[in-house]
């Protein structure tokens, strides 16, 4: 199996078991992401990750432009469908299961791709998947503080259920024995319409040299 990268930007921000982020809480409640400064939280807000119960971050995150387009990156023998997902902050994306079992982790599982802060979904529950395809346009919704791309991968029973949620990462595992850091590409361009050519463009511009 090889994971290529589901976006056209190569900036990785936050890798596997990172811990920079920090959060504001209401109650229980998150309310606003902030990265640390100098390894510290901002006052007034907690580490993050400790906070929802894991060890570190939960999958990478990567910068993206406003609605760039993700598709997904993987090659295998395995075939896959889509279930799109809202969480309880509003957060947006999409999880790609497989049909087939593979063994990644000394235990054949099934397997879930999840990908999130998606302004929209480009795929419907139950919808076959395939490389190199358009699954969503990425955005900042929910727990987020900028327009980013998280992404992981998780084993998980027939139904898409975590079979690992005590592995000090709710279950996601590190993909990076798998990652091949080139553009998925696409079968075919989607039309983008001029603000969102422009969009690009001036996130290009301000990536320049960073």
């Amino acid at each position: 199996m090889k994971i290529f990268r589901p976006i056209q930007s190569n900036r990785l921000t936050q890798a596997f078991s990172q811990n920079s982020a920090c959060v504001g809480f209401t109650g229980m409640h998150p309310v606003k992401v902030f990265k640390k400064v100098n390894g510290v939280c901002p006052s007034g807000t907690r580490d993050m990750y400790q906070a929802m119960g894991m060890k570190g971050h939960n999958g990478e995150d990567w910068k993206t432009w406003y609605r760039e387009p993700c598709y997904f990156p993987v090659e295998s023998n395995l075939t896959w469908h889509a279930r799109t997902e809202i969480d309880r902050d509003g957060g947006k994306g999409v999880d790609v299961i497989s049909n087939e079992e593979i063994n990644l982790t000394g235990v054949p599982t099934h397997i879930k791709l999840r990908f999130w802060h998606f302004a929209d979904a480009a795929v419907f529950d139950g919808q076959p998947v395939i490389k190199g395809q358009l699954i969503g346009y990425c955005d900042s919704t929910g727990a987020s503080s900028g327009n980013h791309l998280h992404w992981s991968l998780k084993p998980c029973d027939p139904n898409g259920n975590s079979l690992y949620k005590d592995n000090g990462y709710n279950g996601v595992i590190d993909f990076r024995p798998w990652f091949v850091n080139e553009f998925v590409g696409t079968p075919t361009k989607p039309k983008n319409d001029l603000v969102d050519e422009l969009r690009k463009l001036l996130f290009l511009l301000q990536n320049i040299g960073t």
